[in-house]
């Protein structure tokens, strides 16, 4: 009969062994949503500064602090903080990632430096950390962690009372290790269960393929088109829109006017049709969300619930769009137009009222 330290210290060292390659997997994507549209690994300067090294460059706390706020670094009168806006001409956006997610991220560009994996070629949405849910594979990991050191314990104490006590054969290695399975199996599957039913109709990381591959990262980023200009309706209107087709040829008549996706655009104005664009944010029908009085009224930027759109070639759904998290931003948020409430929370002023958007 085999040792229970033996399999059980073998299902301990697999499950910390998948756990550290699920988290690898996760900086990986990190990289490609929030880093990769500026920063190259070992290919010289891109947008921002080649990252190759940057972890032997600068000291881990210094690299926390920068990539969660460049801007208060800057403001706090870093020298290189100020050094590398003086080069690049451009400041990064604050990241709202955990410490251990940057630490993985660290080591994930430490690994691609040192050619020790490859780099990833395409980029996929990656669940931010205020979003519905923490990843799945996190809490599979610290549940089954705790589920093998329990059965580990257990084993390892028949283990010794064998021999003293027979009637103990009872519990067999094969009989605790099937209660073992077992348990996975329900755990992983419960939880699977439970997370797919706690976000069932949330469309968070909905990415469909559109009529035209426009790409925001070009427009909204690289060229600093305003988010206004095209969706102009979000100043004035419950809905942001969609900009017709004269818009898009309002630039394009005489820029990139041969391209192929311009082509396109081109001919459904001349046919007089429109675009059948794919909506990517969608609320339930008995939500009513205004735009006009989030924007004009509110001051929120776009980024704030659509996330960083100038870095995304295609666009997708960021935000879970929960009501847990449209109250979270409520009692985060200050009211900002004169009145008695200015400078008060919007929970305060009535933003958790039922009516303010159920009626």
């Amino acid at each position: 009969m085999l040792r229970f330290r033996t399999l059980f210290l073998t299902l301990f060292i697999s499950v910390f062994g998948f756990a550290g390659q699920v988290y690898a997997f996760d900086a990986q994507q990190i990289f490609q949503q929030s880093c990769n549209a500026c920063h190259n690994i070992g290919q010289g300067p891109k947008v921002g500064p080649d990252l190759k090294g940057v972890t032997e460059r600068r000291k881990e706390d210094w690299l926390l602090n920068f990539i969660k706020s460049p801007q208060k670094a800057i403001n706090a009168g870093d020298p290189v903080a100020k050094e590398l806006v003086d080069t690049f001409k451009i400041v990064m956006p604050d990241q709202a990632y955990s410490d251990d997610e940057i630490k993985a991220l660290l080591a994930y560009i430490k690994d691609v430096g040192e050619g020790k994996v490859a780099a990833a070629t395409e980029a996929k949405p990656v669940p931010q950390p205020h979003g519905l849910n923490p990843p799945l594979s996190h809490f599979y990991f610290y549940v089954l962690a705790i589920l093998v050191v329990t059965l580990l314990g257990v084993g390892l104490l028949l283990d010794r009372l064998y021999d003293k006590k027979p009637y103990l054969k009872i519990f067999e290695a094969k009989k605790l290790i099937g209660l073992g399975l077992a348990l996975v199996v329900i755990i992983i599957g419960g939880g699977k269960l439970v997370r797919g039913a706690m976000q069932l109709g949330y469309g968070q990381n909905y990415q469909p393929t559109q009529p035209i591959a426009f790409s925001h990262q070009i427009h909204a980023g690289i060229n600093k088109v305003d988010c206004l200009y095209c969706h102009y309706a979000a100043e004035k209107s419950r809905h942001a829109g969609i900009p017709a087709v004269s818009v898009c040829m309002n630039c394009h008549s005489h820029v990139k006017k041969d391209a192929p996706e311009v082509q396109k655009i081109e001919q459904a104005m001349q046919s007089n049709k429109p675009l059948k664009w794919v909506k990517i944010h969608n609320l339930p029908d008995f939500v009513y969300f205004n735009h006009a009085q989030h924007v004009v009224v509110g001051k929120i930027e776009c980024q704030t619930c659509h996330g960083e759109v100038q870095k995304m070639d295609k666009v997708f759904q960021w935000a879970p769009l929960s009501m847990g998290w449209c109250i979270d931003c409520h009692r985060r948020e200050q009211v900002k137009v004169p009145g008695p409430f200015q400078g008060r929370t919007v929970q305060e002023a009535g933003g958790l009222d039922c009516n303010k958007c159920h009626y």
